[in-house]
Protein backbone atom coordinates (compact mmCIF):
# COMPACT_ATOMS: atom_id res chain seq x y z
CA UNK A 1 0.00 0.00 0.00
CA UNK A 2 1.34 3.11 -0.51
CA UNK A 3 1.09 6.18 1.42
CA UNK A 4 -1.80 7.85 -0.93
CA UNK A 5 -3.51 4.69 -0.14
CA UNK A 6 -2.63 4.51 3.02
CA UNK A 7 -4.03 8.05 3.48
CA UNK A 8 -7.13 7.27 2.02
CA UNK A 9 -7.89 4.19 4.21
CA UNK A 10 -7.78 6.29 6.87
CA UNK A 11 -9.84 8.74 6.34
CA UNK A 12 -12.31 6.09 5.31
CA UNK A 13 -12.07 4.39 8.91
CA UNK A 14 -12.12 7.91 10.73
CA UNK A 15 -15.27 8.99 8.96
CA UNK A 16 -16.97 5.61 9.50
CA UNK A 17 -15.92 6.14 13.16
CA UNK A 18 -17.39 9.69 13.43
CA UNK A 19 -20.53 8.69 11.88
CA UNK A 20 -21.03 6.51 14.87
CA UNK A 21 -21.25 9.98 16.61
CA UNK A 22 -21.93 13.07 14.17
CA UNK A 23 -24.94 13.24 12.07
CA UNK A 24 -23.18 14.46 9.34
CA UNK A 25 -19.40 13.68 8.05
CA UNK A 26 -17.79 14.26 4.91
CA UNK A 27 -14.60 13.91 2.90
CA UNK A 28 -13.15 16.99 1.58
CA UNK A 29 -10.45 17.91 -0.57
CA UNK A 30 -9.87 21.46 -0.26
CA UNK A 31 -6.06 20.84 1.11
CA UNK A 32 -7.69 22.71 4.82
CA UNK A 33 -8.54 19.61 6.35
CA UNK A 34 -9.33 15.77 5.27
CA UNK A 35 -13.17 15.47 6.84
CA UNK A 36 -15.97 17.67 7.95
CA UNK A 37 -18.39 16.39 10.23
CA UNK A 38 -21.27 18.21 12.48
CA UNK A 39 -21.95 17.18 16.03
CA UNK A 40 -24.69 18.84 17.92
CA UNK A 41 -25.46 20.76 14.97
CA UNK A 42 -21.45 22.16 15.13
CA UNK A 43 -19.25 21.70 11.88
CA UNK A 44 -15.51 20.78 12.80
CA UNK A 45 -12.58 20.31 10.56
CA UNK A 46 -11.03 16.93 11.24
CA UNK A 47 -7.28 16.08 9.80
CA UNK A 48 -6.49 12.33 9.72
CA UNK A 49 -3.47 11.07 10.24
CA UNK A 50 -2.81 7.56 8.87
CA UNK A 51 0.18 5.13 9.97
CA UNK A 52 0.68 1.50 10.75
CA UNK A 53 1.87 -0.32 13.29
CA UNK A 54 3.54 -3.04 11.12
CA UNK A 55 5.74 -0.47 10.05
CA UNK A 56 7.13 0.04 14.07
CA UNK A 57 8.50 -2.74 15.48
CA UNK A 58 10.80 -0.81 17.78
CA UNK A 59 7.90 -0.84 19.89
CA UNK A 60 7.86 2.96 20.56
CA UNK A 61 4.85 4.23 20.10
CA UNK A 62 3.43 5.34 16.35
CA UNK A 63 4.72 8.46 15.67
CA UNK A 64 2.60 11.06 13.43
CA UNK A 65 3.81 14.10 11.80
CA UNK A 66 1.52 17.63 11.93
CA UNK A 67 2.56 20.93 9.69
CA UNK A 68 1.61 23.68 11.22
CA UNK A 69 -1.19 24.84 8.42
CA UNK A 70 -3.08 21.18 9.72
CA UNK A 71 -2.42 22.34 13.16
CA UNK A 72 -4.08 25.85 11.96
CA UNK A 73 -6.87 24.72 10.14
CA UNK A 74 -8.24 21.41 12.01
CA UNK A 75 -10.34 21.43 15.20
CA UNK A 76 -9.09 17.99 15.60
CA UNK A 77 -6.77 15.30 14.63
CA UNK A 78 -7.85 11.11 13.96
CA UNK A 79 -4.59 9.72 14.51
CA UNK A 80 -5.13 6.05 13.09
CA UNK A 81 -3.15 3.16 12.92
CA UNK A 82 -4.87 1.02 10.07
CA UNK A 83 -3.50 -2.39 10.38
CA UNK A 84 -5.46 -2.48 13.70
CA UNK A 85 -8.50 -0.32 12.25
CA UNK A 86 -8.01 2.20 15.37
CA UNK A 87 -8.23 5.84 15.33
CA UNK A 88 -7.04 7.78 18.89
CA UNK A 89 -8.94 11.27 18.68
CA UNK A 90 -6.47 14.29 19.83
CA UNK A 91 -7.57 17.90 20.22
CA UNK A 92 -5.28 20.27 18.06
CA UNK A 93 -2.38 21.62 20.07
CA UNK A 94 -0.65 24.73 18.07
CA UNK A 95 2.55 24.41 16.99
CA UNK A 96 2.87 20.63 17.63
CA UNK A 97 4.92 19.19 14.76
CA UNK A 98 5.13 15.60 16.18
CA UNK A 99 3.36 13.62 18.52
CA UNK A 100 3.81 10.04 19.38
CA UNK A 101 0.73 7.58 20.75
CA UNK A 102 1.71 4.34 22.75
CA UNK A 103 0.39 1.55 21.47
CA UNK A 104 -1.43 0.36 24.36
CA UNK A 105 -3.71 3.67 23.48
CA UNK A 106 -4.83 1.93 20.41
CA UNK A 107 -7.71 0.23 21.71
CA UNK A 108 -11.73 0.22 21.03
CA UNK A 109 -12.04 1.86 24.53
CA UNK A 110 -9.97 4.29 24.05
CA UNK A 111 -11.29 5.08 20.73
CA UNK A 112 -14.90 5.63 21.79
CA UNK A 113 -13.24 8.00 24.90
CA UNK A 114 -10.96 9.13 22.95
CA UNK A 115 -13.45 10.73 20.22
CA UNK A 116 -16.53 11.83 23.02
CA UNK A 117 -13.50 13.68 24.93
CA UNK A 118 -12.09 15.72 21.80
CA UNK A 119 -16.01 16.60 20.38
CA UNK A 120 -17.03 17.84 23.45
CA UNK A 121 -13.99 20.19 23.95
CA UNK A 122 -13.96 21.20 20.23
CA UNK A 123 -18.09 21.86 21.05
CA UNK A 124 -17.44 23.76 23.89
CA UNK A 125 -14.24 25.98 22.40
CA UNK A 126 -16.80 26.67 19.17
CA UNK A 127 -19.32 27.70 21.15
CA UNK A 128 -17.27 29.99 23.27
CA UNK A 129 -15.70 31.81 20.37
CA UNK A 130 -19.11 32.21 18.74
Amino acid sequence: MDSTQLGQAGEHLAASILREKCDLVVPIESGHADLICRYQGIYFSVEVKTTTSEKNTKGLGLGFTLSKAQNKNADFFALCDISKRICVFKKVKKNLKFTRIKRTEFTRENEQKSLERVLEDARKTKRTAN
